[in-house]
């Protein structure tokens, strides 16, 4: 074997080594989410959809994430295939004739041959699929990244931020609450527009759904360079918590909330309850009042200003889930052809490794050698049973481990 030919070699282990890194990264992804989403202390975060590969691996970097992977997996097999069709036009073989009936065997021929094959498979499979899916999708991310903004806009607009800033000051950013009095809060003295704010930022930061939301925003607040000896103007302090969170441009409301449950918010009497047994007297008996319904306009304005609150939330959640499914579906079907081709590939590139030690000349690798040496050895070291264990075990979580 010429220096050219162990160029060609070098170049086609090269490209067949990177798809096999870029494929257990893409497995990774897939099963790194499952085991997350499986341990006990997780189970209740379960149905967050921030957890998921379709938010942390695309959604929140589409160029950097899953997507990547699979573009970048989609040019490599355009690659090889490419080198394979060069062959067969100048040599009449894909291989270029290094392995064909007079070379080896016959069972060698084939196993590499149906390799090629496979490659180009998947070269006219995966990049029209994904072309598709990302044209398909853009559209919608569209859309969803507008209503995103607005309703993050909403959300910045309906917080009340002394609230706010007194939990940060009393919590920070820990993720277990300390006790926390709004018992010098007179809710009396509150505009209906202002107790709707109060309300729904309480709720944000006791409520398990909004979990997620409610660190972030801690999380925000840590980052400000906020003059303590100023802070006591809440106004001040409000408006720069307020410009920050329209600003962060990695700030997500939609993904972060447990948007499989639809109630969004529970209802103001509820909220209004829990807020009461915190509440000092004054509070208490204004808040007495409304949830009884002796103030009738009162509870029929902080409803309306529920109604829109969840009406932001399920607008943004519908087209949301729009593309989670339609990326989901795609998703899935792309990590199982990964599963099975990713060892198919392995083989092949330690197989191809061994053809070039023999010819080179190498003592460690037997004259003659081929495939039925190969798998007998991969026999003799009991790869076989682990290969299909894994695949019993692997093959029903990629289909039904997130149904």
């Amino acid at each position: 074997m010429g220096l050219n030919e162990y160029a060609f070699f070098g170049m086609i282990l090269f490209l067949l080594f990177v798809i096999i890194i870029l494929s257990f990264f893409k497995l990774w992804i897939f099963f790194d989410t499952f085991m997350f989403l499986q341990k006990k202390q997780n189970f209740d975060k379960a149905n967050y959809i921030s957890n998921s590969s379709f938010f942390k691996y695309y959604y929140r970097n589409k160029l950097g994430g899953s997507v990547a992977y699979d573009t970048a997996c989609s040019v490599l097999f355009f690659l090889l295939s490419s080198i394979a069709f060069v062959g067969w036009l100048r040599y009449g073989h894909m291989n270029y004739g290094y392995l064909n009936y007079y070379y080896g065997d016959t069972n060698e021929y084939y196993f590499i041959k149906i390799f090629i094959y496979v490659i180009i498979f998947l070269t006219f499979i995966n990049l029209p699929t994904l072309a598709t899916i990302m044209m398909s999708l853009d559209d919608k991310s569209d859309i969803l990244i507008k209503n995103e903004k607005e309703l993050k806009t909403y959300l910045a607009e309906n917080l009340d931020y002394k609230l706010l800033y007194d939990y940060y000051k009393a919590n920070g950013v820990s993720t277990v609450a300390k006790d926390f009095s709004i018992q010098n809060e007179n809710l009396s003295t509150k505009s209906t527009a202002d107790l709707y704010k109060f309300c729904l930022t309480y709720y944000i930061l006791i409520d398990d759904r909004f979990m997620f939301i409610k660190n972030d925003l801690l999380g925000l607040i840590n980052g400000l360079s906020i003059d303590e000896k100023a802070a006591t103007d809440t106004n001040a302090v409000g408006e720069q918590i307020k410009k920050a969170l329209i600003d962060a441009t990695d700030f997500y409301i939609v993904a972060r909330y447990n948007h499989n449950n639809n109630v969004v918010l529970p209802s103001l009497q509820n909220t209004l309850s829990i807020i009461k047994t915190k509440a000092n007297e004054t509070s208490k008996t204004h808040l007495s009042a409304i949830i009884t319904g002796a103030k009738v306009s009162e509870i029929k304005e902080l409803n309306g200003f529920r109604t829109t609150t969840i009406d932001k939330f399920k607008d943004t959640i519908k087209i949301y889930k729009e593309i989670y499914d339609v990326y989901y579906s795609y998703y899935i079907l792309n990590i199982l052809i990964t599963n099975f081709f990713v060892f198919y590939a392995i083989i092949v590139f330690i197989y191809l490794i061994f053809k070039i030690a023999l010819n080179s000349g190498a003592e460690w690798v037997e004259d003659g050698y081929n495939m039925y040496y190969f798998f007998k050895s991969l026999s003799s070291a009991g790869v076989y049973m682990p290969i299909i264990f894994y695949y019993f075990i692997t093959s029903p979580i990629i289909l039904f481990g997130f149904n």
